[in-house]
């Protein structure tokens, strides 16, 4: 092979990594930003008591360590609604991995409620926030949640 096409060969080598890894690092990066953004949507529903527009962002595959499947996470959500007011909810900054089709967030938060004319703790505690982390995973074009731990 002549040095020229060896180079040409090199440079086009170089630009195909190049522009592999910049659409990798856009991907993780669109990800990432959506998953905050659905982070973000979450909490401003709960504070709403808006139990449909939480339920479009479960799965109908959610499935946790509790055994809820997605009709059981509806009816918790909607037994907390009845019960208590003024959901209001203290989360700190996230932190999101992604491990093969799954993503984990990782968010310590505080869920306050009023409750027989008092304030009080669903989540977390006044001293410091529970570390919940919630699991997404792709369905279609949309994440959608798949499980939640440390809610106890």
């Amino acid at each position: 092979m002549s040095r020229i096409r060896i180079k040409i060969s090199l440079w086009v080598l170089v630009l195909a990594l190049l522009f592999g890894g910049g659409i990798f690092l856009y991907l993780k990066y669109a990800n990432q930003t959506r998953i905050q953004d659905i982070l973000q949507k979450g909490e401003a529903l709960v504070e709403q008591e808006d139990l449909d527009g939480l339920m479009d962002l479960i799965s109908s595959g959610y499935r946790d360590r509790y055994g809820l499947d997605r009709a059981g996470v509806h009816e918790v959500l909607a037994g907390l609604f009845k019960d208590f007011d003024h959901f209001e909810i203290s989360a700190q900054k996230p932190v999101i991995r992604f491990e093969g089709e799954a993503v984990k967030a990782r968010i310590p938060l505080q869920l306050k409620v009023d409750w027989a004319g008092a304030r009080a703790f669903l989540v977390g505690s006044n001293s410091r926030p529970a570390p919940v982390t919630i699991v997404f995973r792709k369905e279609g074009l949309r994440w959608k949640v798949i499980r939640v731990e440390g809610v106890k």
